[in-house]
């Protein structure tokens, strides 16, 4: 199985979460761009893949993102570590998924933007209603970027 955008691969409080994003985002910040999900589910390889980056060298990189069906990656890509968790440990991986990751869809949806400042907004709307629901941008949940890892798209619970 591929990764996956359906939000219907979450556990339900993060559909609902979801759904109340959706809705509130376009509300309370009109003129930004809207929040997108880049993935919900991650199969085994594709967490491989995406623990290599930035560990592995880049021929290793990709042999395994080829396995898992994902684009080769630039050697500068390869200098950046985007996830912490490893293989078997992602919320990613379980099935519902108890995770998701987000970007922002630009206006003229032909792009996505990754803006800080909308993802900080995001979590402000999640954490008011869904207080359970964690940040990767604030893991530990005391207000402030954690100093060891920021994932500014991803949410759990």
């Amino acid at each position: 199985m591929p990764s996956t955008r359906n939000i219907k691969d979450a556990v339900v409080r993060l559909q609902k979460a979801w759904a109340y994003l959706e809705q509130q985002y376009p509300i309370l910040f009109p003129n930004d761009p809207k929040p997108f999900l880049i993935e919900v589910f991650r199969p085994a390889a594709v967490q491989r893949a995406y623990y290599a980056q930035g560990r592995e060298k880049l021929a290793i990189v990709n042999s395994l993102r080829r396995g898992a069906e994902l684009a080769a990656i630039s050697e500068a890509e390869n200098r950046r570590i985007i996830t912490k968790s490893k293989p078997g440990t992602s919320k990613h991986e379980r099935w519902p998924s108890q995770a998701f990751d987000i970007a922002f869809l630009t206006p003229d949806k032909k792009s996505l933007d990754y803006t800080p400042r909308l993802f900080n907004q995001a979590a402000v709307i999640l954490r008011a209603e869904f207080p359970d629901v964690r940040w990767g941008g604030d893991f530990n949940g005391n207000g402030k970027a954690d100093d060891s890892f920021v994932d500014r798209p991803h949410f759990e619970v």
